[in-house]
């Protein structure tokens, strides 16, 4: 016997069908006094969290859950979730918001955090998983040269410094900046996105750039 007290966790859960919805029956009561003056309450397939800021979520079992414990829950850099989760997108795939990021999943890759930072914004400007880059493959990585940071995807990378900000890597570019060592061969990092002509894409690091054409393939220029 569990109870389920009026409140905003009590409305989510109603919205959610009761017992007859996704979330099952409750397994514990409803806790308050976590992070930040939150309350969270198990059911058999998930949980539900709430605080003032994020309102109350529905944390469904799965594997985005499981991401999201692995994190730390709200504890952890992401914080509240701030949606539900939302499937059906490209590939089957699908997400949900936290204060501090994404999680995203599809089949292909698992599940995988997108953090709130100059990466994630890069990742959005080129279309989230819709765009080239498609789904997040890995974790945010920091620490490499310069205090960098990367996150890899289906379609290339994402790589940012302080100095030469947050831009992706992909394709032919990509593969010619790997055979001189990425960040940590002669070119450096990239200062800017990939740009293309009729005749030839082009991106610039920070000691020189490749040149691509499609009868000459992909070229280093050095400063």
């Amino acid at each position: 016997a569990q109870v389920s007290s009026t409140g905003p966790i009590r409305t989510a859960y109603q919205a959610s069908g009761f017992e007859n919805g996704p979330l099952g029956y409750p397994r514990s009561p409803q806790v308050c006094g976590i992070k930040n003056g939150g309350c969270y309450q198990d059911f058999q397939n998930g949980a539900i969290l709430w605080n003032s800021a994020t309102g109350a979520q529905v944390s469904s079992t799965g594997p985005i859950r499981t991401a999201y414990q692995a994190s730390g829950f709200e504890n952890g850099p992401l914080g509240y979730p701030r949606s539900p989760q939302v499937c059906g997108i490209k590939n089957g795939g699908c997400y949900q918001d936290f204060q501090n990021g994404a999680i995203l999943w599809n089949p292909a890759t698992g599940a995988q955090v997108s953090s709130t930072g100059p990466i994630r914004t890069a990742y959005q400007k080129h279309g989230f998983e819709a765009g080239g880059l498609g789904y997040p493959v890995g974790p945010e990585t920091c620490g490499i040269k310069n205090g960098g940071c990367y996150q890899n995807f289906q379609g290339g990378a994402i790589t940012w410094t302080k100095s030469a900000g947050a831009h992706p890597t992909a394709g032919e570019i990509r593969k010619k900046w790997q055979s001189t060592g990425f960040e940590t061969g002669i070119l450096g990092y990239p200062v800017t996105d990939e740009t293309c002509t009729a005749t030839k894409c082009t991106q610039r690091y920070e000691g020189g750039r490749i040149d691509w054409t499609r009868t000459g393939g992909a070229v280093v220029v050095r400063n």
